[in-house]
């Protein structure tokens, strides 16, 4: 059985989905803290857009942490606009089956290590001048539009600190590139951020609904995929941040369900069948429940 993975990440993310029979809509998937296995299904279009941390709450008008290891309709939070837009991105909707997310993603405020990942390499590529890219690129714009214009600016108001950076989002966003592309601790983060501890781990649980420590941890196990067969564990782990080896294997695990090794070779737990998400007024679904990493274009 052909399964796809979803990692941890860092990011509230809206993803437009559109099924073989046309129907489409549009849920928010919030920050992911293990790693998913699932049934690889076709042909369900997905399109994801991560949405900024210092954007979540006035674009979307929920916590981020409310929504860690879940995901929503986003009718349940919009209401009729969400189905509206969903309409008008389906037809954008490319003519057949791509890899949306091992296509080059749009700059955002995330580090690329923090970016979507997927595992399957037989899927096909298409041509850099292929129209479904452009018609990916579309639903992506339509969306950051969308969220933009809803979230508006949210530090604007506010002084800027002796780091340059204002107290807030920005702040929030140079922190996660510190903390996931440097082998950085947080106290050296918070120094040159400007702001204490205690600040910037209220100012994550606000704007990314994770603690430093655990974006920083979902941070050190991406570049460990990234690096993952190109160079010996030991040198991995290194690159990574961790201690030694055996600090790598262990929180691999914790967070991916088996060692590094076995999932480089395709020796993963068992997938876990995806089921339909409950509609409802409460922000309470299971992320587990929904595939979200591939998509599959509807023709």
């Amino acid at each position: 059985m052909a399964v796809f993975v979803q990692v941890p990440e860092v990011a509230t993310t809206v993803v437009f989905r559109r099924t073989p029979e046309g129907d489409s809509d549009l849920i928010v998937t919030g920050p992911r803290t293990r790693g998913r296995y699932h049934p690889l299904r076709l042909p369900t279009t997905c399109v994801r857009v991560p949405v900024r941390p210092s954007r979540v709450r006035a674009a979307l008008g929920v916590s981020p942490e409310r929504l860690v290891n879940r995901a929503v309709r986003l009718t349940d939070l919009w209401g009729g606009a969400a189905v509206d837009l969903a309409g008008e991105l389906a037809a954008f909707a490319p003519s057949r089956w791509i890899d949306v997310d091992r296509l080059a993603q749009p700059r955002d405020a995330f580090p690329d290590r923090l970016r979507p990942h997927s595992l399957p390499g037989h899927l096909p590529q298409p041509p850099a001048d292929d129209p479904a890219l452009e018609r990916v690129a579309a639903i992506r714009a339509r969306i950051s539009a969308e969220l933009e214009r809803r979230g508006g600016a949210q530090d604007g108001g506010e002084p800027k600190r002796r780091s340059g950076l204002r107290d807030g989002g920005e702040l929030v966003e140079f922190a996660i590139g510190e903390l996931t592309g440097t082998t950085a601790r947080l106290g050296e983060v918070a120094a040159r951020a400007g702001v204490s501890e205690r600040r910037l781990r209220t100012l994550f649980t606000r704007d990314v609904g994770l603690s430093p420590k655990h974006v920083a941890r979902i941070g050190r196990l991406r570049t460990v995929l990234t690096l993952a067969g190109t160079r010996g564990w030991a040198a991995v782990a290194d690159d990574a941040g961790f201690f030694d080896q055996a600090h790598m294997i262990s929180d691999f695990r914790a967070l991916m369900g088996v060692p590094p090794a076995a999932y480089l070779n395709g020796r993963t737990p068992g997938p876990t069948p995806c089921v339909p998400l409950s509609a409802g007024p409460d922000v309470g679904f299971d992320l587990r429940a929904q595939p979200l990493t591939q998509v599959a274009v509807v023709g």
